[in-house]
């Protein structure tokens, strides 16, 4: 007996997620009355094919960088201006003297083991560092701040010695000025995952229900640029297992603060309800559903710009605790996982569950059908018990 309805093959005998599987003897008519011939099953009420979507391309799932680095505020920048910044004593700003500019050196981030997306400086950085003001100014010695968000490198050190020569604080040929990134601005996003990690996976014998699990959250910071889903799920242990759904949600929330998302991932670690968890954070939210496998030639339900996250957005990835059927009759009851990628005919839902279509004696019959009169009588018929999306049930025979 079914409790939900989800995807399932196409095929007219397929199994649908959470239905019986009932094998019985020819003469048995209790659970055929009012069931409906496999042959003669209205179209509409196909489940969908899973085998029929294919994997999307993976670099859907993350946003194509520029061909030179945009500034943007929070990124901290190296900046060398001679004879300004580092302040030079007793120099004369219009005789510019050779000074060797600072260096900021390769290091490590110092919470990496708590934040591991975090990777080390991009490369050895020349300048003083200074970091890009919320509002996309820089503050750089004897002018106005410098307006940079949404400019290259390049373009920087040209506002830079326009300003300064322009007050006659440098002459157009002194102005031997550097500007490079020491550490781009990144964005802080909660992950959430239902899947078993690689150390405890997902039992599927015919007899167990799926591993309960308890909710996984991590906070991560993604470099710019790097702020997309598919660095995300890389980040948090790859893409989606078998014991996950072939979707990825993302929900964009407006205005949390750390401590937001800190008291959540304290209470799903604790073992609450993710799904709880996540409703009472009191956020603005924009839903975006990013399938992991689609069906060709229909257009992706998303765009580039959905796969950008930005700070406090959250990123969800469900598990599939209610996909599976139950097996009874001839068969030893059970709860069985549905595959995930694939269709199930009712062959296969048989054997998954150990049984045969035919009949064995002794030794050789299956556990499922020994001692039963099905390992010396053949059975004929199978009965799918299906549960309509209107909560109504099916009879289906096969």
């Amino acid at each position: 007996m079914s409790t939900s309805n989800t995807m399932a093959a196409p095929k007219l005998c397929a199994l649908p997620a959470l239905a019986a599987l009932l094998s019985v003897m020819c003469g048995c008519t209790t659970l055929t009355t009012n069931s409906i011939p496999a042959p003669r099953l209205p179209a509409h009420l196909a489940p969908e094919s899973r085998a029929a979507k294919l994997p999307i391309d993976l670099t859907l799932l993350r946003q194509q960088p520029p061909k030179h680095y945009v500034v943007g505020p929070r990124d901290t920048l190296g900046i060398y201006i001679p004879g300004v910044l580092p302040l030079e004593k007793d120099t004369n700003l219009n005789t510019i003297q050779a000074v060797v500019p600072p260096i900021a050196y390769v290091g490590i981030f110092p919470n990496r083991e708590q934040y591991p997306s975090q990777g080390p400086i991009v490369s050895p950085s020349v300048g003083i560092p200074l970091t890009v003001t919320d509002d996309g100014t820089l503050l750089l010695p004897l002018i106005d701040p410098l307006p940079v968000a949404g400019k290259t490198l390049q373009q920087i050190v040209e506002d830079i010695r326009a300003v300064y020569t322009q007050k006659q604080i440098l002459s157009q040929s002194a102005a031997r000025i550097i500007v490079s990134l020491i550490k781009p601005r990144t964005h802080r996003v909660l992950v959430v995952r239902q899947d078993s990690a690689l150390d405890n996976p997902t039992q599927t014998s015919v007899l167990a229900k799926f591993v309960t699990k308890r909710g996984q959250a991590r906070i991560i910071d993604l470099p710019e640029y790097e702020n997309d889903v598919l660095h995300a799920l890389i980040t948090t242990d790859g893409l989606p297992g078998l014991d996950a759904q072939n979707e990825v949600w993302v929900l964009r929330s407006r205005d949390v603060d750390t401590e937001q998302i800190g008291s959540a991932v304290e209470r799903i670690e604790a073992g609450e309800d993710p799904n709880i968890v996540l409703t009472k954070v009191k956020a603005e939210r924009r839903h975006t559903r990013i399938p992991l496998r689609v069906t060709p030639g229909q257009p992706l339900p998303f765009s580039n710009q959905d796969v950008i996250l930005e700070n406090g957005d959250v990123v969800v990835v469900w598990g599939r605790e209610t996909e599976f059927y139950f097996t009874g009759g001839l068969l030893t009851g059970g709860q069985i996982p549905l595959p995930r990628d694939y269709d199930l005919d009712v062959l296969g839902a048989i054997s998954l569950a150990n049984g045969a279509v035919h009949g064995l004696s002794g030794g050789n019959a299956p556990t499922a059908l020994r001692g039963a009169v099905g390992s010396v009588i053949p059975p004929t018929r199978a009965i799918i018990i299906r549960t309509l999306p209107n909560g109504e049930q099916m009879k289906i025979r096969v």
